[in-house]
């Protein structure tokens, strides 16, 4: 169970940076616009919190940077992985 709790996790953490990216290079307010960031780490679980504002640090990115964050997707995602998992 809890391979498959990291598996959603890890898919809701990704859609929420690829939405991040691309909240950030559109400019049309079409029906189809991703979803901002604040609204889709509100979807994050309470275990998610705590382990971005640690892999955040130990990559060196701020929590909000996700030009950082997307610099380093293995990195980040293997701390992510390895922090939910313990």
């Amino acid at each position: 169970m809890r391979s498959s709790s990291l598996l959603t996790f890890s898919t809701m953490l990704a859609a929420a940076v690829k939405g991040a990216q691309a909240a950030t290079t559109t400019t049309s307010s079409s029906p189809t616009d991703p979803t901002p960031l604040p609204e889709l780490v509100s979807m994050l679980p309470s275990c998610g919190f705590r382990c971005l504002d640690r892999v955040k640090t130990e990559i060196g990115c701020g929590v909000a940077d996700v030009k950082c964050l997307c610099e380093t997707p293995n990195e980040f995602f293997i701390k992510m992985g390895f922090c939910i998992q313990f």
